[in-house]
């Protein structure tokens, strides 16, 4: 089954702009980063690129890290 990512809003828990990536497979939340940006339109944009690219789960962090160099 390949992974849906989704934005994750952890903001109110932070008391600051704070937004994480979630990989869920057959609707269940399998990894997740939080505190992955505070840019809601760049977590939006990851998400996208995720989704649109089908990225395999085993390359779901390097991926991240990756965006973020």
């Amino acid at each position: 089954m390949k992974p849906d990512y989704r934005m994750t809003d952890h903001s109110e828990a932070m008391g600051r702009p704070s937004f994480g990536v979630a990989m869920r497979i057959s609707g269940q939340v399998a990894d997740e980063v939080r505190d992955y940006t505070v840019d809601r339109l760049f977590a939006e944009r990851v998400v996208r690129l995720l989704n649109c690219g089908e990225v395999s789960a085993v390359h779901f962090r390097d991926i991240l890290t990756d965006l973020l160099e």
